[in-house]
């Protein structure tokens, strides 16, 4: 069954307010007093996580839907203002600032990118304004374990580590750790030789490689970051997400081949395996291997699987499913839970409710909230990208 093909979308506003008020989802700056705010940053325009952003957002934006269909929360219509940081990390804080300030945001959710995340975390600025982030789109550990951050992914650590072990299990112990210089992949390849020495694998070379935004330009870059490398590695962990994964794709295709028969490529789920397909062709994205922190959408086991299918074919049909789509949706559906177990509606209320949480079961999908761990117990799992551009197990 094909669950991520991809809709034509209308480009949306760079800054903007999500006013969602079902059975539609209006764009708007007009603000309510009646209405709980809920603030983001992120980046629509990013050619590194644009498209990401657009997807979860969609799923958040299903979920505040959802929960306004129902008479909002203690009757109180749930409303996103989302600020546009350009992927820039020295925009994020200001624009934080500008979210509580100016538009009483109680909490902010679904951050973009590594990076932002880092520097929200780093000048403390959820300390400093009482403040709870969900769901920020980052895998680093450093971020999820930071104080006030609520996550529902594993981190990128974890995800690495499960590639390591999986090949491991195929024999495939010569491993190319290929990133690209930006995001989270300088912290990750500080980690990979312990991740790989645990995996019982060997690094077989770390390289970097510049983002560029000329496709040719990238692609050169990628070849000659690979130029100095000696032998040929079982596997490559490829670190990239957007243009600069699918430009280093395909090159590894020229240098090593493709499909089942070439070598095999490791990557992270928010890697978009359509867009793969559709940016280096289908044989090219053959056999690539992403790692995957949320269920797959599709699947009738879970009821949070079930919900989201429900809610996208009433309020947003022309939103296509996807892994990123879904776990928006998931963390809009987590951040909906917490703001009504509140027994205030301010920063500090939602704060304390988020801690006070303890385990949470949402139709199947777990995660953990206290004062000293929050996490999501969702396993890992591994997907391939077939002949068509779908994920299979």
């Amino acid at each position: 069954m094909d669950i991520v093909r991809k809709m034509e979308r209308v480009l949306r506003p760079t800054v903007v307010a999500l006013a969602v008020a079902a059975p539609f989802v209006a764009w708007s700056s007009a603000a309510s007093a009646q209405d709980i705010v809920l603030g983001q940053t992120t980046s629509t325009t990013s050619p590194i996580v644009g498209a990401l952003s657009r997807d979860y957002n969609d799923g958040i934006a299903l979920a505040m839907t959802r929960a306004n269909a129902a008479g909002g929360v203690h009757g109180h219509r749930v409303r996103l203002v989302s600020l546009d940081d350009g992927y820039d990390a020295n925009k994020t804080v200001p624009l934080v600032e500008q979210l509580v300030e100016r538009e009483n945001a109680v909490a902010l959710i679904g951050v973009m990118g590594s990076p932002p995340a880092l520097r929200i975390v780093g000048d403390h600025v959820l300390e400093r304004y009482h403040l709870a982030l969900f769901g920020p789109m980052t895998g680093l550990q450093s971020a999820l374990s930071a104080p006030n951050v609520f996550p529902i992914r594993s981190s990128f650590e974890d995800e690495v580590r499960a590639m390591m072990a999986h090949c491991a299990s195929l024999s495939r112990r010569r491993v190319l750790f290929l990133y690209y210089d930006a995001g989270a992949g300088p912290q990750l390849a500080r980690l990979a030789p312990t991740m790989a020495r645990d995996a019982n694998v060997t690094l077989s070379a770390t390289v970097a490689f510049p983002v560029l935004s000329d496709p040719a330009q990238q692609r050169e870059a990628v070849r000659h970051a690979l130029a100095g490398m000696g032998g040929r590695p079982d596997a490559i962990i490829l670190l990239a997400i957007g243009r600069p994964h699918s430009e280093a794709v395909k090159v590894l295709r020229e240098r090593f081949g493709n499909g089942m028969q070439g070598m095999p490529i490791y990557s992270l789920g928010q890697v978009d395996p359509l867009a793969l397909s559709r940016d280096v062709g289908e044989d090219h994205a053959w056999g690539v291997m992403l790692s995957q922190v949320m269920p797959m959408p599709g699947t009738v086991g879970l009821e949070i699987v079930r919900e989201f299918e429900t809610d996208r074919r009433r309020f947003s049909p022309s939103v296509t499913a996807s892994y990123a789509v879904l776990e928006g949706y998931i963390c809009g559906r987590v951040t909906m839970e917490i703001l009504r177990r509140a027994n205030a509606l301010t920063r500090e209320g939602v704060l304390a409710a988020a801690e006070q949480t303890g385990q949470m079961d949402l139709g199947g999908f777990r995660v953990l909230y206290s004062q000293r761990q929050r996490r999501s117990t969702h396993p890992i799992e591994l997907t391939m990208i077939d002949r068509s551009g779908s994920l299979v197990h």
